[in-house]
């Protein structure tokens, strides 16, 4: 399994780093009249001063990416170590990760953009406005893929779901509920994204409306492409991952490893049409002999889009051709940008404050006259002795199939909230290859339980035997 392990989070690490890597390539290189996302006069761009900022910003980007890659590699042997601190590790990587690149590439443009008002290299007939190509625009509507394939797709992935109403009460039909979710969300985010992309307004890069209609056509080609693919994919992982429980009647390792494999080969697959369509609309741009110059960097000077006049949300982002950004003149991008930040320094926090107990796991056993209290990370278990209608001595945990639905389970232990197939619900506080395990069981609940301390079960069994 901690192979297994190592070797999904190791290509998935390399493929964000070359994904990264690739992205901000672009930037290096001038442009559609643009340096870093600003533009810079043809005359100007070898000047020293240019050369200088743009040889600082690719080694402060190469060096940091370097760096990244080596610790993405690093951070997986952690798994091998401790689950727990490879989890808390990855997660604050690649939050790190992230803000790092921005950082880079923000400070980068920002310094850009004050060198071009230092030396004034604004095209003042030409500064802030806005092209619009009126014959472009009429032809916004012409769609050469129909979003509405994706809806076979949806109701194809809700009906796979029918097989499983008879497991219902099995210990991971929760489980197979959140896959299906997941499957869902991702159809779903490709079924918006692609109305989105085909309703569109047309963009202006050329003086002949010939060529922008065909760059914006060939645009909402590719990426409605790789959103009908990427959910095709989304939608092939999920039926293999049903055929396999189907197949083994669970749901194994397999289905699982099957499912996380093609999904991997759905992102690969959209990231090669979304670079594609990128190196594609550069082609036809350079043979364009009449491009639209525009000098709106005053809208990006910050690196974020901010322009009271656009009514549009998301636009293309300066800095990263294959994204899109928000407008922050629009209140709707304030409160977006809030709130997925909330919830991912929300998910950032809790998830350290949740597995932060793990990092060292000890199972306590307290009693009283009346009761048996069990805890181990968090959580509890307090057992009136008068209520337990049933105690037994085993040597070993049942392979009752038990299902983690809040807790901890690793190789070494098994603590939290539990369902069984036979036992249903549970609280398990078990070393694993620890021998003997009580169980204790009520009207209300059902507790497995063991301990390192020698004897410790063997006298808590025969002191409630005794009661």
């Amino acid at each position: 399994m901690k192979i297994a392990m190592f070797m999904l989070f190791f290509v998935c690490n390399m493929f964000t780093i070359l994904i990264m890597r690739f992205a901000y390539e672009s930037n290096y290189r001038y442009n559609n009249g643009m340096l870093i996302g600003v533009h810079i006069p043809g005359d100007h761009v070898n000047d020293d001063d240019v050369t200088r900022l743009m040889t600082r910003f690719k080694k402060s980007m190469k060096y940091f990416q370097n760096i990244n890659a080596v610790l993405s590699i690093a951070i997986c042997f952690l798994n091998f170590v401790n689950i727990i601190i490879f989890v808390i590790m990855y997660t604050i990587w690649i939050f790190v990760f992230i803000l790092g690149i921005m950082y880079i590439q923000l400070s980068a443009h920002r310094k850009m953009y004050l060198l071009k008002k230092q030396n004034g290299w604004f095209v003042e007939s030409q500064k802030q406005k806005v092209f619009i190509d009126t014959r472009a625009c009429a032809n916004a509507d012409t769609t050469p893929i129909s979003f509405r394939y994706h809806i076979i797709i949806i109701a194809a992935e809700l009906l796979a779901l029918i097989p499983f109403y008879s497991w219902k009460d099995r210990a991971y039909f929760s489980m197979i509920i959140v896959f299906a979710i997941c499957t869902v969300i991702v159809s779903v985010f490709g079924f918006v994204f692609h109305i989105y992309m085909n309703r569109r307004q047309n963009q202006a890069y050329s003086l002949n409306s010939d060529i922008n209609n065909i760059v914006n056509l060939t645009m909402k080609k590719y990426i409605a492409s790789a959103m009908l693919i990427m959910s095709l994919l989304n939608f092939v992982a999920w039926i293999t991952f049903v055929l396999m429980c189907i197949i083994q009647d669970t749901v194994g390792n397999l289905s699982f490893w099957m499912y996380i494999i093609l999904q991997l080969l759905s992102g690969c697959t959209l990231t090669v049409i979304l670079i594609l369509a990128r190196n594609r609309k550069n082609e036809m741009l350079k043979a364009d002999t009449q491009p639209v110059f525009v000098d709106d960097d005053d809208y990006w000077k910050t690196g974020f889009y901010y322009n009271p006049n656009d009514p549009h949300l998301f636009v293309p982002d300066r800095l990263c051709s294959t994204n899109y950004s928000l407008n922050y003149a629009r209140t709707g991008a304030k409160v977006f940008t809030g709130t997925i930040t909330a919830i991912l320094l929300g998910t950032l926090i809790w998830t350290i404050v949740v597995l932060a107990p793990f990092l060292h796991v000890t199972i306590d056993i307290k009693t009283t006259e009346s009761t048996v209290n069990v805890s181990s990370c968090g959580y509890t278990s307090s057992i009136n002795i008068d209520d337990i209608i049933e105690l037994k001595l085993m040597d070993k945990l049942p392979d009752d199939h038990f299902f983690k639905s809040n807790g901890g389970a690793t190789e070494s232990y098994l603590v939290g909230r539990f369902k069984g197939n036979t036992y249903g619900k549970c609280s398990l506080y078990i070393f694993k290859d620890v021998s003997p395990v009580l169980m204790i069981k009520t009207a209300d609940q059902t507790v497995f339980l063991n301990s390192k301390k020698d004897g410790e079960i063997v006298n808590l069994y025969n002191a409630i035997k005794n009661e």
